[in-house]
């Protein structure tokens, strides 16, 4: 599994998201945390499913100046059970395709 945290600063520029899925299409990624994602959570997940369609997204919508985040699952190597989020904390119950649970 290959994991990458990004801090984005924003995904309302179209030339963050053109960096973000220009370097998701770089790198074999698993799974996504996205950092100041600065906008509320159903804009946000539009926008991310909107770069990546086979992905399932949850996300924490912004309560200040520079908060949100996000976590994304690529759906052809993990299959979500559930997810959650609330007071700051995202949750996913994930499944390895492969039957494999890596060690974090």
């Amino acid at each position: 599994m290959i994991y990458l945290t990004y801090n984005c600063k924003g995904l309302a520029n179209l030339d963050k998201r053109l960096a973000l899925k220009a370097l998701l299409a770089q790198h074999p990624i698993d799974i996504l945390f996205l950092l100041e994602t600065l906008g509320d959570g159903n804009t946000v997940t539009s926008t991310l499913l909107s770069i990546l369609p086979n992905w399932t997204f949850i996300t924490l919508g912004v309560r200040g100046r520079s908060e949100g985040c996000a976590m994304g699952i690529n759906n052809r190597t993990i299959r979500v059970n559930t997810c959650w989020g609330r007071d700051g904390v995202l949750g996913m119950d994930v499944k390895f395709s492969n039957s494999e649970t890596p060690a974090l």
